[in-house]
């Protein structure tokens, strides 16, 4: 099994350089596990390309194919949606996991993915709600830590692009995912859940710019400080539950040429085949929506059933 960690930056390489030396040396490859690290410089203006490409120690993963790099240079600002999908599109594993720029791994996610994955491949999964309480609100920004098989991320058509700015593409993501009929696990162990503490200016930075960017901001703000009902979660995911399951209906998602680290250019465009109906819609997640609040499925130590001395607890 290869698991494809899939990460995009724009003008955020001073995290990356942190968080991806230290995620590739806490996750080794082994005889049943293949591990990269796909890495899209969403026409980053920082020095992200020429770090990552002479730096002795990436370059080397660049070669061994660890980490599998490239550039686009048509963004002017960061679409989060269209950038998470070039970055999935890029990716040669079976299994896909967002990580954002600012996040650590922890020791062993691969191989705890592995282990979840190797049992049903027909799931999807993120940080539990219960874990993400032990954190104060800003140090939170591990939710777009959402994990699915390549061949249902697809089926999904991805992440919806019509989101712009910060924020809920992922929990639409989840939800469609569970309207395809995915069971949904939830990480409940907060060693594979850290994060680079950043402000919310920096969040936003690059999206939009002047008083559109102040919006966002505020808006930003708004998001990661209302306490909301638990009626009032409950409300918008029902609303979610309307919306068809595949994003992108015209099968244009993650389109874009990416000059790749051997010098060959990849053009990304339009899927066409698989194609469902705008009918399917996301109903049939009712039920594990329910669950989610009722019962969640909590990923525990005993669901990662292989020899290992790293401790899951």
């Amino acid at each position: 099994m290869k698991i494809s960690f899939c990460t995009s930056c724009m003008g955020r390489v001073h995290h990356l350089k942190e968080t991806l030396p230290q995620n590739i040396r806490d996750n080794p490859a082994s005889d049943d596990l293949d591990v990269e690290f796909v890495v899209l410089n969403y026409n980053s203006q920082d020095d992200l390309h020429e770090w990552i490409t002479t730096d002795p120690e990436m370059s080397k993963h660049i070669e061994s194919g660890i980490i599998r790099y490239g550039k686009t240079t048509d963004p002017e600002f960061f679409h989060m949606s269209h950038a998470k999908n070039m970055a999935h599109r890029m990716a040669t594993g079976d299994i896909l996991c967002n990580l954002d720029a600012d996040n650590f791994t922890g020791e062993g996610f691969a191989a705890y993915l592995r282990s979840v994955f190797k049992k049903d491949d027909n799931v999807v999964l993120n940080p539990s709600h219960r874990v993400s309480k032990l954190f104060p609100p800003d140090d939170r920004g591990f939710f777009g830590r959402v994990a699915v098989s390549k061949e249902n991320f697809m089926k999904l058509r991805g992440y919806d692009e019509r989101f712009s700015g910060w924020g809920n593409e992922d929990t639409d993501l989840m939800q469609r995912a569970k309207g395809l009929g995915l069971r949904h696990l939830r990480i409940d162990t907060t060693r594979h859940l850290g994060i680079i503490k950043h402000s919310n200016e920096e969040r936003v930075e690059n999206m939009f710019e002047g008083e559109r960017r102040d919006i966002e901001l505020e808006k930003v703000e708004g998001m990661k400080n209302q306490n909301k009902s638990s009626l009032h979660k409950l409300f918008n995911k029902l609303k979610i539950l309307a919306n068809p399951i595949q994003a992108n209906p015209e099968g244009n998602f993650g389109n874009g040429r990416v000059l790749m680290s051997d010098g060959n250019a990849v053009q990304l465009d339009t899927i066409k085949e698989g194609a469902m109906s705008p009918f399917n819609v996301c109903a049939l997640g009712l039920p594990e929506l329910l669950r989610g609040r009722i019962a969640p499925r909590v990923i525990k130590k005993s669901d990662v059933g292989f020899d290992s001395n790293v401790d899951f607890s």
